[in-house]
């Protein structure tokens, strides 16, 4: 795999398998839940519950809602100017 680094405009090359344990290590070591949602019952909840015409005048109602869900995605820079080259989160 090839990634990018934490720091400067470096490239590294890292095993897959060793990516992906240090981003359960992360992950596992920060205390992070799994959610079971579904972004698209989510959406359709928001959806039904701003129909209201009392509060929410019709031509707003795009604002409240988002045009093409999805779930956030994590993605970890690697730190190597750090001993044991850990990981720096980013999510989207």
């Amino acid at each position: 795999m090839v990634n990018e680094a934490d720091m400067g405009s470096s490239m590294i090359i890292i095993y897959d398998s060793d990516y992906n344990k240090q981003v359960q290590d992360f992950i596992s070591s920060n205390n992070f839940k799994l959610v079971q949602h579904d972004i698209n019952i989510l959406q359709h909840d928001i959806k039904s519950t701003i129909n209201c015409k009392v509060i929410f005048p019709r031509q707003d109602k795009w604002k409240y809602t988002s045009l093409n869900p999805a779930t956030p995605t994590l993605k970890g820079l690697i730190k190597i100017h750090k001993a044991e080259s850990p990981i720096r989160p980013l999510v989207n």
